[in-house]
């Protein structure tokens, strides 16, 4: 999804606006901006946007595929072709304006067909559908931790020496009823279906909820996952490669804790397993040493009957 095809189609596109509002003026400390006016270099699935108005100092864009940008200049390439309602704020000292208009893409990117972003959805050509739903394993070594102490390389060696949970041993802190469920689609959703609680590593509880946990005292507590999306990026060349699972928007697979950036280890049809930063805040210790580890956590495919 980092890839970018062959340029294909390079044409230039003044979008005309089809709403325009402003918000929050208040003329007593200037004017909000006016005359917006955006224009639109398309090159393959690639976008170059430009802004201009009277009166604005910044602008803000939503490119309705979940990700933002800031500048009177940006770039977004559109994974999927569709229609995306393309949306820019223009900040001026009086106000904002709100710009909103369609844009419809033909050509969308094939590097997100590969193999691994197939597997995690559960893609069929067939039906254009996205259909697997993973869920924690509940078997012996599904939930592990190890070294080295620096986890800052994804080239490191598996170590799942220092512990790893037994069958069953999760049960009853809020996780052996997830789901996670990856979408290609034109936000590339990624959904955590928590079913009202999540585990929370026992500092970033701490850190995050305001809770008094105990060293190592992992908790389930009340959880309701933000609209998040999901990249993947192949790092690394040759023999030391390594694909990276990516969660926007503070979003969390299997416990919650300092990171958003998976190592993917083994992929399969039914099996996903991945090694996380489990490192605490860099505030907390444990016996007074600042504690920096990896986190393992193997899914299995949900089997529906």
């Amino acid at each position: 999804m980092k890839k970018t095809i062959s340029l294909l189609i390079v044409g230039v596109l003044t979008l005309m606006m089809i709403s325009c509002t402003q918000e929050d003026s208040d003329p007593s400390i200037g004017t909000p901006p006016a005359n917006v006016e955006i224009q639109a270099t398309i090159t393959g699935n690639s976008v170059e946007f430009t802004a201009n108005a009277d009166n604005a100092y910044e602008f803000y864009w939503d490119f309705d595929n979940g990700k933002t940008a800031v500048g009177e200049n940006t770039e977004m390439s559109f994974d999927i072709a569709d229609t995306y309602n393309v949306k820019c704020i223009a900040m001026g000292k009086g106000g904002q304006t709100v710009v909103t208009k369609s844009i419809t893409t033909t050509i969308g990117n094939p590097d997100v067909y590969n193999y691994v972003n197939k597997v995690i959805c559960g893609y069929s050509s067939l039906n254009n559908q996205s259909s697997a739903v993973w869920v924690w394993d509940h078997t012996a070594g599904a939930f592990a931790c190890g070294g080295p102490e620096d986890p800052s390389t994804y080239f490191d060696p598996i170590d799942v020496t220092w512990w790893e949970s037994g069958d069953n041993e999760m049960d009853g802190m809020g996780c052996y009823d997830d789901e996670y469920s990856f979408k290609i689609n034109r936000k590339f959703d990624y959904i955590n279906n928590s079913n009202g609680d999540f585990l929370y590593s026992w500092a970033w509880a701490n850190e995050l909820r305001g809770q008094t946990q105990a060293e190592y005292a992992d908790v389930a507590l009340e959880y309701t996952a933000p609209e998040s999306s999901w990249e993947t990026e192949k790092l690394g060349t040759g023999a030391d490669t390594a694909w990276v699972l990516r969660i926007t928007n503070n979003g969390w697979i299997g416990i919650a804790n300092g990171t958003h950036e998976y190592q993917i280890l083994e992929i399969t049809p039914n099996t996903l397993w991945l090694r996380y930063d489990a490192s605490l805040p860099a505030d907390f210790t444990v016996s007074g040493t600042t504690k920096t580890e990896w986190g393992y956590l193997r899914l299995v495919k949900k089997v529906t009957r």
